[in-house]
């Protein structure tokens, strides 16, 4: 029954893909797009095709003209280019009158354009009163089951007629097909072509430049190859100068079968080469019904070039024969197949596109089917098949930004619609940067950037000065490393895994993705044998991970040290200018190294796949905190450009390699379980990028998106159209149909006049902002949401379902235990000690709802009406939940206003010390106090109260008068900025009495960290070091409680204050044994974080802090050397305490002695 509906669906888009093709109107339509020097546009799209000639992909013109005659009414008909402009003016004398029909408009889908004229009937007819309907129909077939066929530097144009007027149709070529330069000398002849057919003969025009610039340009067109312009029999052929030719064919209707033999220069005298054909519509005895005829004529043009590029192969500078001759030893042969296989390709070619149609369909937005249909040709117009049918190959020009070979970020954006179109040509376009690098070509440790600096010379770069994008470039190998090892997992993965009948049971042995062992089905042969579903499928990509094993490893060793911040460097949008600490950047080396602990894992690596797995998890939790923004709300473009915001496009790729459906390999300590990373719970736990990350980001391109498209970041109102389409595909579904119709809407009114651009502006005329991109293959990018559709075995976008669930109300969760806080993100985690903090991270939990800054009263209409709540009976107010009920200025619930959130970090309700709050409000026993003025009832009670001086950030905490306090020292947090600052204040010696108190103050709220002593008066005669860690990013604290609290006891705790990452792990120490993770020492009061290194089963934990006491130091883990607040007479701690290290350089892990000065080479400087 699926199957019947499915069908019912495909034929019923079949039937309306007119009406679908015709929804969007884009500038610029392709006509003939077969590789990089075989692309022919229609440059004025929404106009009438006669008002300018077609144009390369430059925008500069090209001779192709088509036109009607009708002999009955002596009427000529411009169709496509100006061949009118050689027939005007016209007099007496000469025949024939300029005419023009009416314009119907153009149809596309992924393979085809159509452009459909009207010729009304004569005024006086008595036959044929209907108008006559000629369609053009440009056919460059896109065949994802047949690679040969694909693989063919040809394409078709078909002449249909209707009706029932006699009508010729003209059709003539110039020498622009095959130089850039109007002055180029060229040659041309006539002959004619056997067919296959029997008893069939072909016509044909070969053209070419008489002295041949091998593998060389013009203004970006080839200076070698040979135009084969062929025509079926009964055509009529002729050469001659334009003007003339078009003149006679105008007059008479027919050509004279002649050759002009005089070369010249292509526009000397300009030598044009044409075909014509009649067509008898009006025949009474072929229509003695009188309904209207239906005939057609279908031509071929081929660019035929041998070589096609020049390539720095494994065995050196290579001549690289096109892949087509591998089945075809001829250039004959070839176009005798090409012209022969018509019906099967239109029918490969529509197969396609009803697919796609179907698929895109199914994205929510209409406009998304026609989109995708106008971006495939272009995708494919930058390629170039080659290789040999045992090796095949598949070379890329970077067409308009700088013309590079093979770009590396140019595939990348592009390779969605391979992984959806057929996963094998992404397997060949990868093919020559493989073998070029494991040649030992290429000097550099990280993956090269492009193979040659301008198409189509690929030789490479052996001094390593190519453009420097090393993050960018190895992420982008990695990651289309295991999406195309995944479409080989994963069944039903492409339009290329769809089940064949196999023709033999043992698959060839030659190469790993051949083209030999071609299937036949129904009735059309040289399709290639399946992709997903081969039988070795499996043990194919197995052989292409191992062979190239080393440079996956080389290129994860360069993220490891590398990815997590980025030196100053380019990113593939490197009009963009260089950049360090690239938020969205560090995130592609990030999901780089995951993929290839996925790699390692799917080739039997183990060890290897832990390591890599181990480093990407901790990289990722690390990456969160230094790249969004302080409200979490966004990722800045950089980690230190606050108040930025970026798409952040690189996300895709962890929902196409399924990340987001797996857990984490993060790891909680061993001894302690009273701390755990925060975001693996509950939903948190799926997922490589937490799904917050992804909800955020939704949100936020909801917010900044444009009338034409979501802008790439705050630095421009441009957008780049692959990433949007990255983006939207990760998206929810309300934000996803937003982007598909800006862009739909920006095609329909942009003023640009090239091939689909991928950068233009978001507002104003949408045109281009600088520099000028178009006709790029990046465009595949927009194939993203259809690629994730196939991802996972079809599963990835159930995985992203969650992005399309209503926000649940903002309000805390249900507190588990008699004492947790009230902080709306997390659950507080079990408190390991009588007095320990409860603080859990450092979000801005404080939070006032109307921004009247904390005071009792609310001056408008809806107030903020608070109830405390005792959830453990002690007496004390632990809870507060705010309504809005209040409609007469005040608060009438224990007249507290905007408590949203509340927690008393040690359940007392008294003054001691509040390091870290999460809670708003603490009520005291008696009324309210708002902190200047003392009106509390209750002179006992310990009334401190927050007053919110700024609606959204800011949250004071005041402490009221000696009546309240009497003689404690009470010493409270102000916490300035809901990120980072945590500061405590100190009161009167009236309070502290004798006590020295010192207070550190941190004046800065990125790097410095507090650290408060309590004085003798309340420690006695024990130091009570207490280190305060202030910034949520980086540091760890520890706690040491005085022996008047613990009594003997030296009751060592933990706080995490980051939410994100870490949670480290303290013990007792005894005698100075180690316990677990933790060591503490008796006398040195030497901290020491062991990090989970253990030697053969590491875990990379990138903060593993080494704190000195008397003569310690503070070593983290090989990114930053650190002294300590003391040291001994040799400056050295105790060094019989090891550590494992990594050391990124090296890339392995060594044991270190602590208080050895460290190599320069183990030690990364901070960025």
């Amino acid at each position: 029954m699926q199957w019947i509906v499915f069908s019912v669906l495909v034929w019923g888009l079949s039937q309306s893909s007119e009406a679908l093709a015709s929804r969007l109107k884009p500038p610029v339509l392709p006509l003939i797009v077969r590789n990089p020097y075989l692309s022919t546009w229609l440059g004025n799209a929404r106009k009438e095709p006669w008002s300018k000639w077609p144009m390369f992909w430059t925008g500069e013109e090209i001779g192709l003209s088509l036109m009607a005659a009708v002999p009955d009414t002596g009427q000529v008909y411009p169709l496509l280019g100006r061949p009118q402009d050689s027939l005007l003016p016209t007099n007496s004398s000469s025949g024939y009158n300029v005419s023009y029909p009416i314009y119907v408009g153009a149809k596309y889908d992924a393979s085809i354009t159509n452009l459909t004229y009207m010729i009304p009937p004569p005024r006086r007819a008595t036959t044929s009163p209907e108008p006559l309907e000629i369609t053009l129909s440009f056919l460059s077939p896109i065949t994802p089951t047949s690679t040969l066929r694909q693989s063919l530097p040809a394409a078709y144009v078909t002449v249909h007629v209707k009706g029932n007027m006699n009508v010729n149709i003209y059709m003539d070529v110039n020498g622009q097909w095959v130089s850039g330069d109007r002055g180029s000398q060229i040659s041309w002849k006539f002959d004619h072509l056997l067919s296959t057919r029997r008893n069939s003969t072909l016509l044909r025009w070969q053209v070419k430049r008489n002295v041949e610039m091998l593998l060389s340009e013009i203004h970006d067109r080839a200076e070698w190859g040979t135009l084969h312009f062929v025509a079926p029999e009964g055509t009529q052929y002729e050469s001659g100068t334009s003007a003339l030719l078009r003149k006679h064919f105008a007059s008479t209707g027919i050509l004279r079968n002649s050759n002009d033999g005089v070369f010249r220069s292509i526009m000397d005298q300009e030598p044009v080469f044409a075909f014509s054909k009649s067509f008898t519509l009006d025949d009474a005895k072929k229509n003695r019904h009188k309904e209207a005829i239906e005939e057609s004529v279908t031509f071929s043009l081929a660019l035929v070039q041998d070589p096609v590029v020049k390539f720095a192969s494994a065995r050196g500078l290579t001549y690289m024969k096109p892949l087509w001759k591998s089945w075809f030893p001829t250039t004959d042969r070839l176009l005798s197949f090409h012209q022969r296989d018509f019906d099967n390709a239109r029918k490969l070619a529509a197969e396609y596109s009803d697919r796609l149609a179907v698929d895109a369909y199914f994205s929510g937005a209409e406009d998304y089917v026609d989109i995708v249909g106008l971006s495939a040709r272009q995708v494919l117009g930058a390629t170039a098949f080659s290789g040999t049918s045992e090796n095949p190959i598949l070379f890329l020009k970077e067409i308009s930004s700088n013309g590079n070979f093979q770009t590396v970020d140019v595939i990348f954006p592009s390779f969605p619609f391979f992984l959806y179109t057929n996963p094998r040509w992404l397997a060949y376009l990868l093919e020559p940067l493989i073998e070029h690098m494991l040649s030992g070509q290429y000097p550099n440790n990280y993956s090269m950037h492009d193979l040659g600096s301008h198409y189509p010379n690929a030789t490479g770069h052996p001094d390593g000065k190519d453009e420097y994008m090393p993050v960018e470039e190895c992420g982008n190998m990695l990651i289309m490393g295991l999406a195309l090892v995944n479409s080989l997992r994963y069944p039903h993965h492409s339009i290329g895994t769809q089940p064949k009948i196999f023709a033999r049971d043992d698959p060839p042995t030659i190469g790993i993705f051949p083209l030999l062992d071609f299937q036949n089905t129904n009735g059309v042969d040289r399709l290639d044998s399946p992709w997903a579903l081969h039988p070795e499928a499996i043990r194919n990509a197995r052989k292409w991970v191992e062979r190239s094993y080393k440079l996956w490893e080389q290129w994860t060793g360069y993220l490891v040290e590398y990815s997590l911040e980025p030196e100053n460097q380019l990113s593939t949008d490197d009009f963009a200018g260089w950049l360090a600490l690239q938020t969205n950047l560090a995130l592609k080396g990030i999901i780089g190294i995951n993929a290839m602990s996925e790699l390692a894992q799917f080739v039997g690596r183990k060890e290897e796949a832990r390591f890599y797995k181990n480093i990407s998890d901790t990289y990722v939790a690390k990456w969160e905190d230094f790249g969004m923004s302080r409200d979490k709300t966004h990722a800045k473009i950089s980690y230190n450009w606050y108040g930025s915001w970026t798409t952040l496009y690189n996300l895709y790729a962890d929902s196409l390699l399924c990340f987001h459906l797996h857990g984490t390999t993060y790891r909680k300590p061993r001894n302690n379980y009273n701390q755990k990373p925060l975001h693996l719970s509950g939903d948190e736990q799926v997922g490589f990028v937490p799904r917050h990350i992804y909800k955020s980001q939704s949100k936020w391109y909801h917010l900044v998106r444009q009338k034409y498209g979501l802008p790439l970041d705050s630095r421009h109102l441009y957008a780049k159209t692959d990433w949007e389409f990255f983006s939207m595909a990760i998206s929810s579904k309300p934000v996803r149909h937003e982007i598909l119709e800006s862009v739909a809407l920006w095609l329909n009114e942009t003023v640009t006049d090239h091939p689909f651009t991928d950068l233009h502006k978001t507002e104003d005329d949408g045109g281009y902002p600088g520099p000028n991109f178009y006709a790029r293959p990046v465009v595949g990018g927009h194939f993203a949401f259809l690629a994730l559709q196939r991802a996972c075995g079809g599963r990835a976008m159930a995985g992203l379902d969650f992005l399309n669930e209503e926000d649940i109300d903002e309000k805390p969760p249900p507190c588990e235990g008699d004492k947790c806080s009230e902080d709306h993100d997390v659950k507080p985690p079990p408190c390991g000690g009588d007095e320990c903090h409860k603080d859990h991270d450092e979000e801005e939990d404080y939070y006032d709802s109307d921004g009247e800054h904390g005071s009792n009263t609310d001056t408008g209409s809806d107030s903020d009406s608070n109830s405390g709540t005792d959830s453990d009976g002690d007496g004390d107010i632990d809870r507060h939940s705010d309504s809005d009920s209040d409609s007469g200025g005040s608060d009438d619930e224990n007249n507290n206003t905007d408590h949203e959130h509340w927690y008393d970090s040690d359940d007392s309700g008294d003054d001691s010390d509040h390091e870290h709050w999460k809670d708003e409000y603490q009520e005291g026993h008696g009324d309210y106090d708002d902190g200047h003025s003392d009106h509390d009832s209750d002179d006992d009670s310990d009334g401190h109260y927050e007053h919110g001086h700024d609606g959204d950030k800011w949250r004071d905490e005041y402490h009221d008068s000696e009546d309240e306090c009497e003689d404690s020292g009470c010493h409270y947090e102000y916490d300035s900025d809901d990120d980072k600052w945590r500061d405590e204040y100190r009161d009167g010696e009236d309070e502290c009495e004798d006590s020295g108190c010192p207070y550190e103050y941190d004046s800065d709220d990125d790097k410095w960290r507090d650290e408060y002593h309590d004085g003798e008066d309340q420690c006695g005669d024990s130091g009570c070091p207490y280190e305060y860690d202030s910034d949520d990013d980086k540091w760890r604290d520890e706690y040491h409680d005085g022996e008047d609290q613990c009594g003997d006891s030296d009751c060592h705790y933990e706080y995490d204050s980051d939410d994100d990452k870490w949670r480290g792990e303290y013990d007792d120490y005894d005698g100075g044994e180690h316990k677990g993770d933790y060591y503490e020492g008796e006398d040195s009061d030497q901290g020491y974080d062991h990090g989970d290194y253990e030697r053969g089963d590491f875990e990379y934990s990138d903060d593993s802090d080494y704190e000195g006491g008397d003569g310690g130091h503070g070593y983290d883990d090989g990114h930053d050397w650190r002294e300590g607040d003391g040291s001994d007479d040799e400056g050295h701690a105790d060094e019989d305490y090891k550590e494992y290290v990594y050391a990124p350089r090296g890339n392995r892990f060594t044991q270190i002695k602590m208080g050895i000065n460290l190599p320069d080479d183990l030690v990364r400087p901070a960025v």
